[in-house]
């Protein structure tokens, strides 16, 4: 067994397609882990934290300028590439940090505006779309986290030119479980046939849906 010593429990487990275990060790000041990854074959681990910015951390926001770090959910795209939501992300705006399919090289995504600190949730439609659900939360009476869901559309992990990558907001964000556009959105799955299901503190709904240049 591991213990990385997070403060909060760890909500995501997974298996990347080279066989290694990776989970969250959430809520740990560096240079303790937020990311550890276990190869099972020869029990050896390796781990994550701020270095090198893999990991962002709080920056000032919600506490002092301690990098405190907090990763919820983790996935695999089409591709093989391994996404995480890393909330708080106050220091350096990552809101999505992506190891590429070749287990080395990182990218990340950053946060489209100032409301988008606690992202919670991702799933990856048929076009290999990022679908993110956010929490809401206000600090000291402004917004800090909208809630309710944002799109992200790449061609590729470069993210260099803007025609390649671009935010897809929702056109209808009411439509949201409880008829509420800043529901907090925990979870996100796509399933088989591309229905989007949507649990919030709302309830659980799924949804058809299209996409445009204008949205969603």
């Amino acid at each position: 067994s591991y213990n990385g010593g997070g403060e909060h429990l760890s909500l995501t487990i997974l298996e990347k397609p080279n066989g290694n275990l990776v989970f969250t060790s959430s809520g740990t000041f560096p240079p303790k882990p937020a990311l550890i990854e276990l190869n099972i074959n020869n029990y050896s681990i390796t781990s994550w934290d701020t270095t090198n910015q893999i990991i962002d951390g709080m920056w000032g926001g919600y506490s002092d300028s301690s990098s405190y770090m907090v990763v919820n959910q983790m996935a695999i795209d089409h591709q093989g590439n391994f996404w995480l939501t890393n909330a708080f992300c106050e220091k350096n705006g990552h809101l999505l940090a992506i190891q590429h399919e070749d287990g080395m090289d990182w990218s990340h995504v950053h946060i489209p505006d100032n409301n988008s600190y606690r992202p919670q949730s991702i799933a990856f439609d048929k076009q290999n779309r990022a679908w993110i659900g956010f929490a809401y939360d206000m600090l000291e009476g402004k917004l800090y986290s909208s809630g309710g869901i944002k799109i992200f559309s790449h061609n590729d992990l470069s993210f260099d030119d803007s025609t390649d990558s671009l935010w897809l907001p929702l056109l209808n964000p009411q439509i949201l479980p409880g008829n509420d556009p800043q529901a907090s959105v925990w979870s996100l799955v796509i399933d088989k046939l591309d229905f989007v299901w949507i649990l919030s503190e709302k309830g659980i709904r799924a949804y058809t849906w299209h996409a445009s240049s204008e949205g969603v």
